[in-house]
């Protein structure tokens, strides 16, 4: 079992976080980052200052000059315990397109890429050999249209959520070309823009104010219903359920829970197999987001804060990717959109009680985490490579 360093009081705070500190080194920067492309699915119209209290960059000017520091601080992790961890490149393949998500299955690593055809790449955990890609642009089998999520299955391999054709596809890594099983989904759960598979069934999270989480049995028949859409009663249900629509979900390896992290709102929550609400992760700095509309009268998230852009989790605990960093648009043209970066792990027991906090030393897009907890893998912002980091 892992041993995460303790969630307690401390007598002075954390150092800075280091910088990347190589500009010759080649950026892969996507001009459409995994969020931004959701956004653009769901047709949500991001609205996002930045005024002269804008803080201070933390990454190089000359390589990130659009991303910088936020109200979320080196101050709001004073007295916390942070346990620095510095990771080695595990696979700086070339042929790996930008990632956005990543899950564990046995040995090997499956890689979601920002970037179609192919969507999945596939990489040896144990010596970062490179095994080959699936899931080629399409509506065919083994096909994806939109790829907006992939989750591990309990059994072995993994599921892909399409959002274009509204179905699940099993892929195993022995044969990743060649789907397992497809399961359509119900008609009525059309835009389903997240799955995960929890035990024998699975966990959907939709656009809908009034049953937003959605259960979904084995052969792909609609089990159940509720809703749970973060944000204070004071707010209309559609304001909150577009500010929440960002989302990443995971599931306990026991195929009882899962989790619901927020990319716009500081929060995360934790649901049973039939999609009811258990327990609201204790994040160390909860914020609520912001509720407004547009001068036209639609919904304007705006994302002055990025919160969790990772989920991933082993048998005793959940790993949530914190950023923490403001949401900005690019300053020139020449600019790509980059608001997928992150370099804090966030650390919860399966009751939402804090169990420790991991600084990256670099910023990565995504993790995944072995099932002991003794690995967390992620995606290197800087180079697209894949790192490892030993967990104490």
């Amino acid at each position: 079992m892992v041993n995460i360093a303790p969630w307690r009081a401390r007598g002075s705070p954390a150092g800075p976080p280091r910088t990347i500190d190589s500009p010759d080194r080649k950026f892969r920067v996507n001009s459409v980052t995994r969020p931004a492309l959701f956004g653009l699915t769901v047709s949500l119209l991001i609205s996002c200052s930045g005024g002269a209290d804008a803080p201070a960059p933390w990454q190089p000017e000359d390589a990130f000059g659009h991303l910088a520091r936020t109200p979320v601080t080196e101050a709001d992790y004073a007295g916390l315990e942070v346990t620095v961890l510095a990771g080695e490149t595990l696979s700086d393949d070339e042929r790996i397109g930008a990632v956005g998500g990543m899950v564990v299955d046995g040995d090997v690593l499956w890689l979601l890429s920002e970037i179609t055809d192919p969507w999945l790449y596939l990489v040896d955990r144990r010596d970062g050999n490179y095994l080959g890609t699936a899931g080629r642009q399409g509506e065919g089998p083994g096909e994806f249209g939109l790829l907006s999520s992939i989750s591990s299955d309990g059994t072995g391999g993994i599921w892909g959520n399409d959002l274009s054709t509204n179905r699940l596809t099993h892929l195993r890594s022995e044969s990743p070309a060649e789907p397992v099983r497809i399961v359509s989904l119900p008609a009525d759960f059309t835009s389903t823009f997240r799955a995960v598979r929890v035990g024998n069934r699975f966990i959907g999270w939709a656009m809908r104010p009034e049953d937003n989480i959605r259960v979904i049995g084995d052969s792909g028949e609609a089990i159940a219903t509720t809703t749970l859409v973060p944000g204070p009663d004071s707010i209309g249900a559609i304001p909150r359920v577009f500010q929440a629509a960002n989302n990443r979900l995971c599931s306990a390896l026991d195929g009882s829970r899962a989790v619901i992290a927020y990319f716009d709102i500081g929060r995360a929550d934790i649901v049973d197999r039939d999609g009811k609400f258990l327990a609201q992760v204790e994040v160390p700095f909860p914020r609520p987001g912001a509720f407004t509309r547009s001068a036209e009268g639609g919904h304007d998230p705006e994302r002055a804060v990025m919160h969790y852009q990772g989920c991933a989790t082993s048998r005793d605990h959940i790993y949530l990717l914190h950023s923490g960093a403001r949401f900005t648009w690019p300053s020139s043209a020449g600019e790509a959109v980059v608001n997928d970066h992150a370099r804090t792990i966030h650390v919860f027991d399966w009751t939402g009680k804090p169990a420790g906090i991991y600084r990256l030393d670099r910023v990565v897009t995504a993790i995944a985490v072995d099932p002991e907890g003794r690995e967390l893998y992620a995606a290197d912002f800087e180079t697209g490579g894949v790192v490892r980091f030993r967990l104490p």
